[in-house]
C-alpha cells in the first residue's frame, strides 16, 4: 500500500487531548473512521480523545470511535493553539473559526487563556430516569444543545464517589436521546462563583478529563437557574480549571491548550 504520511500535532486542553492536522496534506478519504479509531487508539496509536482537522481556519472534528462530532469545545481551543503553531494568526488577533454548528469567534491571549466562542440552543424537555438508571444523590436540571447535546445532572454529596461511567452510559443510550445520544454532565455546586463538573462523553464512550460545552452546558444551567447575579463562573474539571463567562455578547469559554508533541504518521499503516 502507497505511503500516506500526515504530519500532526498532538494537543491537550486542559486534559482533553486532540490529534490535531492540516487538512491540505491529504484527501478526505485517507482519513476514514477506522483509520480514525485506530489513531486515537492509546495502545496501538497515537492516542486520542478526538482528531481535529484544519482547514486553515475551518474546523473538522471525528471523535474517537471516528464519527462526526458537531463541535468540541475544547477542541476549538486546541484548533486556535494549532493556527497559532502554523503561522495563520497572531498571538491576541480576534479570528472567526469555522465548525459545522456555525463561525465561533476566538482570542488567543496566551496559552493559559484561550478564549472561544460557543454558540447554544436550549431544549425544553422534561426528563425523568427509572430508579435504577440515575443514583438518588442526583437531580435533573437541565437538557441543551452547547454544540453538542448536554443532560445536566446537580450531584448531593461527594462527586467522586458517582459511578460516572455506569450512569452515564445509562443516560446517554438512553431512548429519549436517540438515534444520536447525549453526553452526560454531573455537577456539583462549590460556591457562588465556582462549580465542579465530571462528564461521560458520547463519541469516547467513557469519561473524559474534561469537556468545554460540557463545562458551558453546566455553567449557563446555574446561569439561567436565577441563583448567579454574576454571569462567570470557574469551572473544575478532572484536568484543570475553565471559565465560563456571559455577557451581552455572547457566550465564552476560557482555558489552556498546551502542544505536548509533534510527529509524522503513516495513514495507510492504519
Amino acid at each position: 500500500m502507497m505511503s500516506q504520511p500526515m504530519v500532526f500535532t498532538k494537543i491537550e486542553a486542559t486534559g482533553n487531548d486532540f490529534i490535531v492536522c492540516d487538512g491540505t496534506q491529504f484527501t478526505n478519504k485517507a482519513l476514514s473512521a477506522d483509520v480514525i479509531r485506530k489513531l486515537c487508539h492509546r495502545r496501538f496509536g497515537i492516542g486520542a480523545d478526538g482528531v481535529i482537522v484544519l482547514n486553515h481556519l475551518r474546523m473538522h472534528y471525528f471523535n474517537a470511535d471516528g464519527s462526526v462530532g458537531e463541535m468540541c469545545g475544547n477542541g476549538l481551543r486546541a484548533a486556535t493553539r494549532f493556527a497559532l503553531e502554523q503561522g495563520w494568526i497572531q498571538p491576541r488577533q480576534d479570528i472567526l473559526l469555522q465548525a459545522d454548528d456555525g463561525a465561533h469567534r476566538a482570542r488567543l491571549h496566551s496559552e493559559e487563556q484561550i478564549m472561544v466562542e460557543i454558540l447554544h440552543n436550549q431544549t425544553e424537555r422534561h426528563i425523568s430516569f427509572a430508579a435504577e438508571e440515575i443514583d438518588s444523590r442526583l437531580r435533573f436540571l437541565n437538557y441543551m444543545n452547547t454544540g453538542v447535546p448536554h443532560v445536566v445532572l446537580e450531584v448531593s454529596g461527594d462527586l467522586e464517589t458517582i459511578d460516572v461511567e455506569k450512569i452515564g452510559k445509562k443516560i446517554r443510550n438512553h431512548s429519549t436521546f436517540q438515534p444520536k445520544g447525549t453526553n452526560v454532565n454531573f455537577l456539583k455546586r462549590l460556591s457562588s462563583s465556582r462549580i465542579q463538573i465530571r462528564t461521560y462523553e458520547r463519541g469516547v464512550e467513557a469519561e473524559t478529563l474534561s469537556c468545554g460545552t460540557g463545562s458551558v452546558a453546566s455553567a449557563l444551567t446555574i446561569f439561567e437557574d436565577g441563583s448567579q447575579r454574576k454571569q462567570r463562573l470557574l469551572v473544575e474539571t478532572r484536568g484543570g480549571t475553565l471559565e465560563v463567562q456571559k455577557d451581552k455578547t455572547g457566550l465564552f469559554l476560557s482555558g489552556p491548550a498546551h502542544v505536548s508533541f509533534s510527529g509524522l504518521v503513516d495513514l495507510a499503516q492504519h
